[in-house]
């Protein structure tokens, strides 16, 4: 097995410190700098010297980190949702499938519902030696991502307006639920399969759901098609 501080160091390479913005690069790089000091971890971090990273983004749900080091050499790092850093799927990004894939699937499937069940986001870590070489599933990660304080009140500002508010995340059914709750929503969020095959019930089902849980962008526009079509108005942040 790995050891938990070449995990989280990892996940801070797969990081991309100038994107202030991304709360999950923030979580793992303050995790890193609690953990290790801040100039510890930083000097830790500045030994992985990135040839080529690639961002994340909602399809692929991942990021992947090539970069030298002084002594383990060439070595790839890979961050993202758990599925899609056991086994991408052939989805337009650079794919793989870690070794052993199918034996862990399971354990891991458990080990983040466990997570998300106590208010978890969770990240997966898989790492290459080579910029070529097989991947292999080194953690989960469970961050802390709550939401700010000020959404509560925000949101019930804009309801007592007569604005219905719904909640679309990439998140997992459980942190979404959860974080429903947290910010004063209903908790009948339900998952993206839901969306599909499209019906006269599931146009109902959009309707009075309080928000979707693990969903791409098509899951989004299928949404506010459907709630247009009904001749709402629908605003997305």
């Amino acid at each position: 097995g790995y050891q938990r501080d070449d995990a989280l160091l990892w996940a801070g390479a797969a990081s991309n410190p100038a994107n202030k913005e991304d709360p999950i690069d923030k979580a793992v790089l303050e995790s890193c700098n609690e953990h290790f000091g801040k100039e510890r971890a930083q000097a830790l971090l500045n030994d992985f010297r990135k040839v080529k990273f690639v961002g994340f983004n909602p399809i692929v749900k991942r990021t992947v980190a090539y970069c030298t080091h002084p002594q383990h050499g060439e070595i790839k790092i890979a961050k993202g949702l758990v599925d899609k850093i056991l086994s991408t799927g052939d989805d337009g990004g650079d794919c793989w499938e870690c070794v052993g894939a199918a034996g862990l699937r399971e354990e891991l499937r458990e080990a983040d519902q466990r997570f998300s069940q106590q208010g978890y986001k969770t990240v997966g870590v898989s790492v290459a030696e080579g910029h070529d070489g097989p991947m292999n599933f080194a953690a989960i990660v469970p961050i802390i991502d709550p939401p700010r304080e000020d959404t509560r009140l925000t949101i019930h500002r804009i309801r007592e307006g007569g604005v219905a508010v719904k909640m679309i995340t990439g998140d997992h059914l459980n942190i979404a639920v959860e974080t429903s709750r947290l910010i004063g929503l209903g908790t009948t969020v339900l998952p993206a399969s839901d969306l599909w095959p499209a019906s006269a019930q599931r146009d109902e089902t959009i309707l009075m759901a309080d928000g979707f849980a693990q969903v791409l962008p098509k899951d989004k526009r299928e949404v506010v098609l459907v709630l247009q079509n009904h001749g709402l108005v629908v605003g997305m942040t």
